[in-house]
């Protein structure tokens, strides 16, 4: 055998030869490497001198990122969170209701914590980036929710089966596309800038929802707001608008669910393009309203009361009232829908004794105002009237503006024939900013509707029952509504309705899918209807589409335009105008507004006219001009804005009780009390209060 030394010498060649191979594999690579070195410092030196974007266009991509990001980490808490609650009673639901039920939840609890910093006085960036990194941290180091989420969405939309579903389900996407990218754009909306979004601006001013009342919106119900109020604390601009979109789809999804439970069919896609085809709720959607929210959060109240009615169980009646609880923290008129819930719950009273019927009512209507109640108590402490303005008045209120605002007898109730052709007149002649019914409803709901009565022989007797509950509990918020418009003009608004609109949607993707049971040999009416739905649904979209041309959201998002441009371009360059001479005053003057409600866009103490009737409420407290401009002094206000525009639409129209008096101390105002600083020669003048 060899000795020892004898291998070692035979083994120092071969690590030459290693040594050899590295060397001749770095030596070949290095031309790889000088070549990707070189295409580095070309391409640097190239966009050094050609800049793909400046700092500008970087600030706006910057923002519109940030905007996803805090949207994304909203949803986050929210499915962790609610899924959580959720599985304490979800056996029996299936994994898509989970989601649903759990991510309602969920952006309550975010709301409502939210809300509890706002009653300690701790709305500052900081607590509320600690609030949020906490909740985001538990849902992290606790997977499972996001997990069941993440699976349950890639499988709970279904694809779409036929020409005609195909398109249906292109023009709803197609709808979601473009609404999501004008959610994305700077907010500009008129509520939005007089009270959703100026509200969420004072909480975070003062830390606090404790503010002072300067608008008679300042009581209505905060819950949404309070998702607006995390993302802007975090610097956020059009996030609260993205979270008010996500509604949309999610109220799509529970619609379309619901009928999954109660007619075993899909129904995605139907209900996915008759609801983004409202045109009204689709633009509703992108603004940061509460309506779309509204929508959802009674759409799951009814969907948890279809689950008590099958089934009799008490879990299914708590969940409804926590619901219904949500939904009057979301929007007043909400809290019409326990009358809604309780027709329903009647419907029991042949099964059970009166005792256990009386306990239900009461678990309904307990719990949902329990639910609600941290809102209703906060505006009790303020303002003195948990329901401010209405019914008690309260801070700034008094018996003239009640009238005011009411406005009773300017309703229909002398018209009743017109009251039973609402439906038509709301969607013929209906357009969205405009008299009247204030909203554009497409024409395909109240087209498809009727279909049911055709259809009805042939509907199981199970499915007629669901729908008797659907008709039973829409045919009360109806009501309610169709009292209101009976009542007063203020009132005749379809928006205010939108919350039955999901279970119209869905009868109506039932009709729609139903609609072969009447066809015949000679005549297909499936045929002939799916057709004229499908021209309307093409106009629709090219309508949409040049809408979103016209309006170029893209250019503000990308940094091509300034969001203040853009914001410009969609509210009048008068009104940005003369909130940037109020903005260069010096930070220690108080500004109040005449016949212009918006003072979102204001920096510095602006007291909105939020029922355009500061003037007359003014003149009635104090009389002549001597002794109003001495109480507007003492008050600490400075400078007067006016908006011609509206005054002199006001005075025209004749629409609003203003007296020959009001005007005549307007005119002593302006004559010997007044100084204009500004005035754009059309719409605004910006007076100094003379001392």
């Amino acid at each position: 055998m060899p000795e020892s030394g004898e291998i070692v010498q035979k083994s120092e060649p071969s690590s030459e030869n290693s040594q050899l191979a590295t060397l001749r594999i770095v030596r070949s690579m290095l031309p790889a490497a000088g070549l990707i070195a070189w295409l580095f410092i070309v391409l640097a030196a190239y966009h050094i001198v050609h800049k793909p974007f400046d700092l500008p266009q970087l600030r706006a991509i910057g923002l519109v990122v940030l905007d996803v990001v805090l949207w994304l980490w909203v949803l986050t808490i929210a499915v962790g969170s609610g899924l959580r609650l959720v599985w304490m009673i979800s056996y029996g639901l299936t994994s898509a209701e989970q989601l649903l039920f759990g991510l309602g939840l969920g952006l309550a609890v975010l709301g409502y914590a939210v809300m509890a910093l706002g009653w300690l006085g701790l709305l500052h960036p900081l607590w509320v980036g600690l609030l949020g990194i906490a909740l985001l941290v538990w849902q992290l180091l606790r997977p499972q929710p996001l997990q069941l989420a993440w699976q349950t969405m890639r499988t709970v939309v279904p694809r779409p089966c036929g020409r005609f579903e195909w398109l249906l389900a292109c023009v709803a996407l197609i709808c979601l596309a473009l609404g999501f990218i004008w959610a994305l754009a700077p907010p500009y909306a008129f509520d939005a800038a007089v009270y959703h979004l100026r509200q969420v601006q004072l909480y975070l001013a003062h830390r606090s929802i404790f503010v002072p009342v300067d608008s008679a919106y300042a009581g209505f119900p905060g819950l949404i707001q309070m998702l607006f109020t995390f993302t802007r604390a975090l610097s956020g601009d059009s996030s609260p608008q993205l979270i008010h979109f996500t509604f949309l789809p999610l109220t799509i999804l529970g619609a379309a669910k619901l009928g999954q439970r109660l007619w075993h069919l899909e129904l995605v896609w139907p209900v996915a393009a008759l609801l983004t085809t409202v045109p009204t709720i689709l633009l509703v959607a992108t603004w940061p309203y509460v309506d779309v929210a509204l929508m959802f959060y009674t759409l799951l109240f009814f969907c948890a009361l279809t689950l008590w009615l099958q089934e009799t169980r008490w879990r299914w009646l708590v969940l409804a009232a926590v619901f219904c609880g949500l939904a009057m923290a979301t929007k007043y008129t909400a809290l019409w829908h326990p009358l809604a819930g309780a027709v329903l719950v009647m419907l029991r009273l042949r099964r059970a004794t009166w005792r256990v019927s009386l306990l239900q009512l009461a678990c309904l209507g307990g719990l949902a105002a329990v639910v609600a109640a941290p809102w209703y108590l906060r505006n009790w402490l303020l303002m003195g009237n948990p329901l401010y303005p209405y019914i008690w008045g309260g801070v700034t209120w008094d018996a003239g503006r009640t009238a005011w605002w009411d406005r009773v007898g300017s309703g229909l109730a002398t018209q009743p024939w017109r009251l039973l052709a609402a439906p038509w007149e709301m969607t013929i002649f209906g357009i969205e900013g405009k008299a009247g019914y204030q909203a554009t409803l497409g024409p395909l709901l109240l087209a498809l509707l009727p279909g049911l009565l055709c259809l009805w022989r042939g509907i199981s007797r199970e499915e007629k029952r669901s729908l008797a509950w659907m008709g039973l509990f829409a045919g009360v918020l109806y009501a309610i509504w169709l009292w209101g418009v009976a009542r007063s003009a203020l009132l005749m608004q379809s928006r205010l309705l939108f919350p039955i609109f999901p279970l119209l949607a869905l009868v109506a993707a039932l009709v729609l899918q139903r609609l072969p049971v009447l066809n015949s040999r000679i005549f297909s009416v499936a045929w002939v209807v799916r057709t004229a739905v499908v021209l309307v649904l093409i106009l629709y979209v090219f309508t949409l589409m040049s809408g979103f041309v016209q309006e170029q959201p893209l250019a503000s998002l990308l940094g091509v335009e300034s969001r203040d441009a853009y914001v410009a371009r969609r509210v009048g360059s008068a009104y940005t105008a003369a909130m940037h001479q109020i903005n260069v005053l010096p930070p220690t003057t108080k500004t109040l507004f005449l016949w212009e409600p918006r003072t979102y866009h204001c920096q510095n103490v602006c007291i909105p006219d939020s029922l355009y009737d500061n003037l007359v409420y003014l003149v009635r407290q104090y009389g002549d001009a001597s002794h109003l401009a001495r109480a507007l002094a003492e008050q600490g206000v400075t400078h007067v804005l006016l908006n011609r525009t509206i005054f002199r639409i006001a005075i025209q129209e004749g629409s609003d009780p203003i007296s020959a008096n009001d005007l005549g101390v307007l005119a002593d105002l302006q004559m010997h009390y007044l100084e204009a600083l500004y005035d754009d020669g059309v719409a605004y003048v910006l007076y100094r209060l003379k001392s």
